[in-house]
């Protein structure tokens, strides 16, 4: 097949391939776009890490956090929801809030 006219082409060899990352809502949105295009993609889940993984993760400033790693039971969530806990919670604390405030404020957040 010919390239449009003022196009550059780019050739890529058959074993090029692209690794993309997208959660579960932007799974869904693919699959409403077009079967045309999610065949396109093989799909991987990458499950949430053990608990023990989280823990590492939460050292330090996060170990506050890793109180709420209960939350676990009742919704797979995963590591980016704590580590963003995690920093609000290192931001409140220098606002010298109690640790019950601060846990308090995090789970409703």
């Amino acid at each position: 097949m010919d390239a449009p006219e003022d196009t550059d082409v780019i050739r890529v060899s058959a074993s090029w391939r692209i690794i993309a990352t997208m959660n579960v809502f932007d799974k869904n949105l693919l699959f409403e776009m077009s079967y045309a295009l999610m065949r396109r993609f093989a799909l991987i889940e990458v499950g949430t890490p053990p608990e023990g993984g989280y823990r590492q993760l939460l050292q330090g400033n996060g170990e506050i956090i890793q109180r709420l790693l209960g939350l676990r039971d009742f919704a797979d969530l995963g590591p980016a929801v704590y580590l963003e806990a995690a920093k609000y919670a290192a931001r409140r604390a220098r606002d010298g809030i109690t640790e019950s405030r601060l846990v308090y404020e995090v789970f409703y957040a």
